[in-house]
């Protein structure tokens, strides 16, 4: 079986069983991710990976690192990267002004700032995997976002780890050079 068509079945499967098979049919209301609106098998796919039907509404999703946010703001979450869902990543799909740009996408002021967090942030082009590694747009790794921040308690056997609890989107995530998870109500994603 071709894994498109088992990931298709599972999410039919998935969306039955949590949703009921009502739920599972169509969404009137249109899910519009880099400004294509979703087929109804692109729905099951997020139902599959989160277990949650997705809201009516305007998103963008960067399929390289798994981020994604409303349309015209910053990160809001993070699910598996490698979805093939809506239409390209825009570079203002976040309306951002900074100068920026991750994965083709540029930041907004609120994300550069939280990432200055972690050291300088310089106006350039970058890329961003979902493993948490990221370099100048064409050039090799620079160092790995979720490594540096020791945690509390100490972190995994890889090096010090980092966590945190997104009171905005409640998300929280963690992990250590060796990996990382998120979770949210009722789903969780892991590269443990």
């Amino acid at each position: 079986m071709r894994r498109s068509t088992f990931i298709v079945a599972l999410a039919l499967l998935t969306s039955t069983l949590w949703m009921g098979p009502a739920a599972a049919q169509n969404n009137p209301t249109p899910v519009v991710v880099n400004g294509k609106t979703l087929s109804p098998d692109e729905i099951l796919l997020i139902v599959a990976v989160t277990y949650q039907q997705p809201a009516p509404g305007r998103y963008w999703y960067d399929g390289v690192a798994g981020l994604w946010g409303l349309e015209g703001q910053g990160t809001a979450g993070a699910m598996p990267a490698g979805l093939t869902l809506g239409g390209s990543l825009q570079s203002n799909a976040s309306r951002g002004t900074s100068g920026v740009y991750v994965n083709g996408r540029q930041l907004t002021h609120d994300e550069v700032a939280y990432l200055s967090q972690l050291g300088p942030v310089n106006a350039g082009r970058y890329w961003l995997t979902a493993d948490g590694t990221y370099g100048v747009e064409g050039g090799f790794a620079l160092g790995n976002l979720y490594a540096p921040a020791p945690a509390a308690g100490g972190g995994g056997s890889g090096g010090g780890g980092w966590l945190d609890r997104g009171d905005n989107t409640g998300v929280s995530g963690g992990g250590d050079s060796s990996g990382y998870y998120f979770m949210g109500d009722g789903w969780s994603v892991s590269s443990f």
